[in-house]
């Protein structure tokens, strides 16, 4: 291949990865309104917690299989943006 190629090839890799850093981002700040909404709905934090521990039981072998499946920079950055997800998750919700 030319390096034409491979430089749009490695190019649109990165716009693929950037999109999804951005997407992952955007879920984060409606995660944030959702845990306002339903901290209240469900009878408070500790509560909540409770709901988001019984989902991630469900979510998060969900998206290992995802990770495993990415490419390895999209994988690594899946990984981080996890990662950066439960902190934020054990700043706003009580274990």
């Amino acid at each position: 291949m030319s390096d034409d190629v491979l430089g749009r090839v490695r190019d649109a890799g990165y716009t693929a990865v950037g999109f999804g850093v951005l997407a992952v981002q955007r879920l984060q700040v409606q995660r944030r309104q959702l845990t306002k909404e339903l901290g209240r709905k469900v009878g408070g934090r500790a509560a909540l917690g409770r709901v988001v521990r019984q989902a991630e039981k469900v979510v998060d072998p969900l998206l290992d299989g995802v990770e495993r499946r990415l490419p390895k920079p999209a994988s690594t950055y899946f990984h981080q943006a996890r990662a950066v997800g439960r902190i934020v998750e054990r700043t706003l919700l009580p274990r």
